[in-house]
C-alpha cells in the first residue's frame, strides 16, 4: 500500500468512527428524553412560576459590544411519592436558555402558581422529576453533526474502495 492510500483510509476510518460515536452519544440523550414519557406520574402543585433572565455583553468580529438577554423558565413544584414530599424545578430534562421571551412566557403561563400538575417521576430516583417530556436541542445537534461526520468518513472509505 502506498502512503496516500493509507492516509485516505485512516482519515476515512477516523471520521466514520468519530461520527458514529458522536451520533450515538446524541441518540443516548434522545432515548433518555423519550423514556421520561414512560415514567410514572404523581400529582403535584406549582409553588412558583416565573422566568429568570441573564444579560451579557460580548464583542463581535468588528469590535462592537453586543448585549443580549437569555431567558429560562423558573418553575418550582411539589409532589409526593410514597409519603415523601419532593420539590422539583425543571420543566424538562434539558433546560435551554433562549432569547425568545415569548417562548418562555408561554411555558410559565402553562404553570401558574397553585396549578395542579401531573409530575413525571424517575422510578429509580423519586427526587428527579419533570413536568414535560422534551427533546434536547443539543441531542439533535449531536445526531446531525455525528451523522455528517460519519457520512464523510464512509464516503471517503467508499471513494478509496472505488478507485482501487
Amino acid at each position: 500500500m502506498n502512503g496516500p492510500l493509507i492516509a485516505a483510509l485512516s482519515a476515512g476510518a477516523v471520521f466514520a468512527a468519530m461520527g458514529v460515536a458522536i451520533f450515538l452519544w446524541g441518540r443516548s440523550y434522545r432515548v433518555r428524553d423519550r423514556a421520561i414519557g414512560g415514567w410514572p406520574k404523581a400529582p403535584g402543585v406549582v409553588v412558583s412560576s416565573r422566568y429568570a433572565a441573564s444579560t451579557g455583553t460580548t464583542r463581535d468580529a468588528q469590535g462592537y459590544d453586543v448585549t443580549s438577554t437569555s431567558f429560562v423558565p423558573a418553575v418550582s413544584f411539589q409532589y409526593e411519592v410514597a409519603g415523601t414530599t419532593y420539590t422539583g424545578t425543571k420543566v424538562t430534562r434539558a433546560v435551554e436558555p433562549t432569547s425568545d421571551g415569548a417562548k418562555v412566557k408561554a411555558i410559565i403561563d402553562r404553570y401558574p402558581a397553585g396549578a395542579k400538575v401531573e409530575v413525571l417521576v424517575d422510578p429509580k430516583d423519586p427526587a428527579t422529576a419533570y413536568l414535560e417530556v422534551g427533546t434536547s436541542g443539543g441531542a439533535m445537534f449531536l445526531m446531525v453533526f455525528g451523522g455528517f461526520f460519519a457520512a464523510m468518513g464512509f464516503g471517503a472509505l467508499a471513494l478509496v474502495a472505488l478507485t482501487r
